[in-house]
């Protein structure tokens, strides 16, 4: 009988890291809804004329509500995880096999449950996207309203549609649930066909080709490069400590900067996607030299409730559209400034949506995990 292959190894920092860009992703949502101006993405209301102007009138919230940088990272360290795994496992081939068995079983109760519940509680009046638009003028909140659906559709957005296109149509941030789920394949089945080459390095480069087509999926080529390259090359750099700290902040820099640059600055040729990608690999190289940056995110608070960061990207809107407006009012009349309400209305927020995303976890994720393993004992290939 084989022995089933081990999970994907735990780095502290990575998990920190997963649940901190979580959180500056609902902070985008957040910051969307309450300082809409310059705000030029999805759901905006600019025209193409309009847009460049409104960027610059709304600084310096438009600089962090119309980059999609943090969800990149996410999806890099999505692909880092499996790439390490592989490289150091001894059956990397079974490894690979637990990870395309389990995958959409991993995701299939909690995207479900979140999608079919958003569903219901605005239907129920609970989530009140309308109120929200109006609270700021966001003309965003409107856009992402859930959609009706008859019990079928929804049914099948949930769990089939989701994984395959754009699913946001009743949870907004499930707009990349596909991208989530095609990336890891593509990872998964890059790693296959190519992990064991000696020329490896040469066929990331020939990926540029596939991502000319599907630059959408660069940060996951990105992030198996940066798990190869710590396999691999990590532990034979010879610099001193002082000019790795000093790499590793230029890095970080260099990625703070590209990662938040507006769209509208990048020479045709090269898409967002690609400078997300470049920016993601700096970041995640950055911490793979700093040993300052992973003493922070390898704090136990950090990476105990890093376990709950799925959870906290699908539980989020709810709070942002059932609860937030409420302590937000409640809060305005005593502090009279409303950079001061928001923050403060901002913090209880992730107070609350914490402690959803932990009894979502439980309730959802927990049980989705458990099936995820019972598929793959049912079906993995045995040792011959």
């Amino acid at each position: 009988m084989a022995t089933p292959a081990k999970a994907a190894p735990r780095i502290q920092y990575i998990d920190g890291l997963k649940l901190i860009m979580c959180y500056m992703i609902m902070l985008i949502h957040f910051t969307i809804a309450y300082f809409p101006d310059g705000y030029i993405s999805f759901g905006s209301n600019y025209t193409a004329a309009e847009r460049i102007p409104a960027f610059w009138d709304g600084l310096p919230y438009s600089i962090y509500t119309n980059s999609p940088f943090p969800l990149h990272i996410f999806f890099a360290l999505a692909a880092v995880l499996p790439t390490i795994s592989f490289f150091r496992s001894k059956e990397p081939y079974i490894s690979l096999q637990r990870q395309a068995i389990k995958r959409y079983f991993r995701f299939m109760i909690p995207v479900a449950a979140a999608i079919i519940g958003t569903s219901l509680l605005h239907t129920c009046g609970i989530l009140d996207f309308k109120e929200l638009a109006q609270l700021n003028n966001s003309p965003w909140c409107l856009s992402i309203e859930p959609k009706a659906m008859p019990w079928p559709t929804l049914l099948y957005h949930a769990l089939v549609q989701c994984y395959f296109e754009n699913g946001g149509d009743i949870l907004t941030v499930m707009w990349c649930m596909y991208i989530i789920f095609l990336g890891s394949m593509l990872t998964l089945a890059l790693l296959a066909l190519f992990g064991s080459s000696p020329f490896r390095k040469w066929l990331y480069l020939a990926s540029v080709l596939l991502l000319l087509a599907y630059p959408t999926y660069a940060s996951f080529i990105m992030g198996i490069a940066c798990g190869d390259f710590y396999v691999h090359h990590l532990e034979r750099i010879s610099f001193s400590n002082s000019k790795k700290a000093l790499l590793s902040w230029l890095l970080l820099a260099m990625g703070i900067i590209i990662g938040y640059m507006p769209d509208f600055l990048f020479p045709a040729p090269i898409t967002p996607f690609y400078a997300y990608a470049a920016a993601s690999g700096m970041i995640i190289l950055s911490l793979m030299l700093n040993s300052c940056l992973q003493s922070i995110l390898s704090k136990p608070f950090l990476v105990h409730h890093a376990k709950y960061s799925f959870s906290v990207l699908l539980v989020h809107i709810c709070v942002l559209a059932g609860v937030s407006k409420y302590i937000y009012q409640a809060l305005q009349p005593l502090t009279n400034s409303h950079l001061l309400s928001f923050a403060l209305c901002f913090s209880i927020c992730v107070v609350i949506t914490q402690l959803l995303a932990m009894v979502f976890y439980q309730l959802f994720e927990k049980p989705s995990q458990a099936l995820a393993d019972f598929v793959y004992q049912a079906t993995r290939t045995p040792k011959i």
